[in-house]
């Protein structure tokens, strides 16, 4: 009888538990809160080198552990990593600058492989300077993905109405490019509404003159 009342007893506390919760948590007035966070931010500014030195130790004693959690965190947040680190270099273009300097101080071999890397990817590579172009003129600017503009164009070229073959590759001069409508040099915006496709040699022709997209 004792072991049917335990096992009773044992699952009406499971199931209090389930709805509660194990722990009990105390209630904080916003006014507690404030001054929390007061004295964490004014802890935190006393004890700079102390706090920093504490946590270079940690990483270097957990350091496996740290990069499997960033690579975790990375893997289910790649969105979100990747707009935190654009917003950080926007909000940041002097010190984003001087870390890639250093960077590049450091590795040698780095401009090495990001000249591989370009004559391998040109149109990834394109997309990227047009970005930077974009960002430092402030104008309104996209994530583009080219495909999306070349399949919407039809493969025909927005400046002079003819085919644009898909397997022709940079620097042949009938190849596939995105041409600015409105150059970014008039600002214009490197946007969906604003690009088209258009044959390399028609968009060198054509340099920075405003166009009219074709009615397909």
């Amino acid at each position: 009888m004792n072991g049917i009342q335990d096992k009773v007893k044992l699952e009406f506390v499971q199931n209090v538990n389930q709805h509660t919760g194990t722990k009990r948590k105390r209630i904080i007035t916003p006014e507690q809160r404030q001054r929390r966070l007061e004295y964490g931010k004014c802890y935190r500014h006393k004890n700079k080198e102390i706090l920093r030195e504490k946590n270079k130790q940690y990483l270097e004693d957990n350091r496996d552990k740290e990069k499997e959690r960033h690579k975790l965190y990375s893997s289910k947040n790649k969105e979100k990593k990747r707009q935190y680190q654009y917003n950080w270099r926007v909000n940041n273009r002097d010190k984003s600058r001087r870390k890639s300097r250093v960077d590049y101080a450091k590795h040698p071999k780095r401009k090495e492989y990001a000249l591989a890397w370009k004559k391998k990817n040109r149109d990834k590579a394109t997309e990227a300077e047009n970005r930077r172009r974009a960002i430092k003129l402030s104008v309104i600017c996209e994530r583009i993905n080219p495909i999306f503009i070349f399949e919407r164009d039809q493969w025909i070229c927005g400046i002079c109405g003819k085919p644009v073959d898909k397997n022709l590759k940079r620097p042949h001069p009938m190849s596939k490019s995105l041409d600015h409508i409105v150059p970014l040099s008039k600002k214009g915006n490197h946007t969906y509404d604003n690009l088209q496709l258009a044959h390399l040699v028609c968009n060198i022709k054509m340099s920075n003159k405003d166009k009219k997209r074709r009615n397909l």
